[in-house]
């Protein structure tokens, strides 16, 4: 039987309901100006709110990672059936551990493959290379794009980004906020420089400070994602991907952190179109 507790009974609940949703979070490209892409994201909005990570926990705690990780992926599908065309791809996240064959990952129907870029989670956590490799593989094979998220900056983090070059990478949020220490902007630069020969694009999550931007374009990350440039939302950004306008991106007041914006950060801002 599962081991479940006070603090993940609710799950039950919530799934017997079909009670969670998809939000989207933008996925930026400063240097053009353009949204390439929103991840979706699971959450839980009735009674008391629930995000990913917790979610994930009660699943865990349920025995349910499996299940759970396939009704995510078809909610997912729904969603993003039912917003308007932003022109720009989808990141669907998926658990690799659940997967066994492939082909599983496709048990679902995708209206438009080339819009949807699946996203291998917890890559951080002792990867199966091969089994990301033949995912990877098989994904791109029908016309998918493949992601891995949370690489880290040890030496198995390279290796997996050279055995398996995903079509993009996500940086673990730890690096991504430790920015300001040396040791950590070194390792980025040190992925950057890898994914270029390998033609992997890089993108950055948790973005939340303008310095934080600042520290990653001189690092060569030019692909980011949070706060900074929009939350998740119930509705996907209606933003064409080539107008060159992007009027939703802004920054948000309490993240707008630098009192004084040095020149870099000016060049930055203005070419999102940010005044």
């Amino acid at each position: 039987m599962p081991v479940t507790s006070p603090e993940t009974s609710w799950f039950e609940e919530a799934v017997a309901a079909d009670a969670f949703s998809v939000w989207f979070q933008p996925v930026v490209d400063t240097t053009v100006r353009r949204i390439i892409g929103h991840e979706c994201l699971i959450r839980l909005t009735a009674g008391h709110r629930r995000e990913g990570a917790e979610v994930m926990v009660a699943a865990s705690a349920h025995r349910a990672t499996r299940a759970f990780d396939s009704y995510t992926r078809q909610l997912a599908i729904r969603a993003i059936s039912a917003q308007p065309d932003s022109g720009a791809a989808c990141f669907l996240n998926f658990v690799p551990s659940t997967i066994g064959e492939p082909s599983e990952l496709l048990s679902q129907t995708y209206p438009h493959p080339g819009d949807i870029v699946m996203e291998a989670t917890g890559c951080n956590r002792n990867p199966d290379i091969a089994h990301l490799r033949r995912i990877g593989d098989y994904l791109r094979e029908k016309g998918f794009g493949f992601a891995l998220d949370d690489v880290s900056d040890n030496a198995e983090a390279l290796r997996l980004v050279c055995d398996v070059r995903p079509d993009y990478i996500k940086l673990e949020k730890h690096l991504v906020i430790q920015m300001i220490q040396p040791r950590h902007e070194a390792a980025v630069r040190k992925l950057v420089a890898v994914a270029e020969r390998l033609g992997v694009r890089v993108i950055a999550k948790g973005v939340e400070r303008v310095s934080t931007m600042e520290h990653l374009w001189e690092a060569g990350v030019q692909c980011m994602q949070g706060y900074l440039f929009g939350g998740p939302s119930p509705e996907i950004s209606t933003c064409k991907h080539y107008d060159r306008r992007i009027p939703s991106f802004q920054i948000l007041e309490r993240y707008h952190a630098s009192p004084v914006l040095t020149n870099l950060n000016k060049k930055l801002l203005s070419a999102i179109g940010i005044p």
